[in-house]
């Protein structure tokens, strides 16, 4: 789970943030569904801190609480490291300076293991989505508490086929 602390997004420390809110619910509910979660908190140049993937929700939390309160670059390496299928949400208002690589980071993920998704959460009443929807994310954008209702629903919808092909491999 990524989320964008830049400065454009609301610091959680000063008003309430759907931001975290969401982040912190989808990680919870990966979580109940036995997914290991990682959290990455990213803003400008070098600003960005990730846990490891984790059951251990407790440090994912609190990275989420900080605001890096820069630029808008999301740190691509991380979205390429580690192997295995994987459901990758990003939350953020899309402004993202980096957005050819990010473009092509989205691919080359998707490309190398089809089973890879990415789904953008939009929490902007205007954003830029074609480049992501191009390169193969899934755009939900929403500036409302109903985020945490299309986030629950998709959580149930990924982890609902996910548990349905473990069990099948059992």
């Amino acid at each position: 789970l990524y989320l964008d602390s830049s400065g454009s997004m609301i610091n959680p420390a000063e008003a309430i943030s759907l931001a975290v809110l969401a982040s912190i619910v989808l990680s919870k509910k990966a979580n109940r569904k036995g997914a290991n979660v990682r959290g990455t908190n990213f803003s400008g140049e070098g600003q960005y801190s990730s846990t490891e993937f984790t059951r251990d929700l407790r440090p994912v939390l609190e990275n989420f609480m900080t605001h890096y309160n820069g630029g808008t670059i999301l740190p691509t390496d991380k979205l390429l490291e580690s192997a295995g299928p994987k459901q990758v949400v990003i939350i953020t208002d899309t402004y993202i300076y980096n957005k050819e690589a990010t473009a092509t980071a989205i691919r080359e993920l998707i490309n190398k293991d089809r089973r890879n998704k990415v789904t953008i959460y939009a929490v902007s009443p205007k954003i830029d989505r074609e480049y992501l929807e191009s390169a193969g994310a899934e755009v939900i954008q929403d500036t409302s508490t109903n985020i945490f209702k299309r986030a629950i629903g998709k959580a149930n919808e990924v982890y609902g086929q996910w548990q349905t092909k473990t069990k099948t491999k059992k």
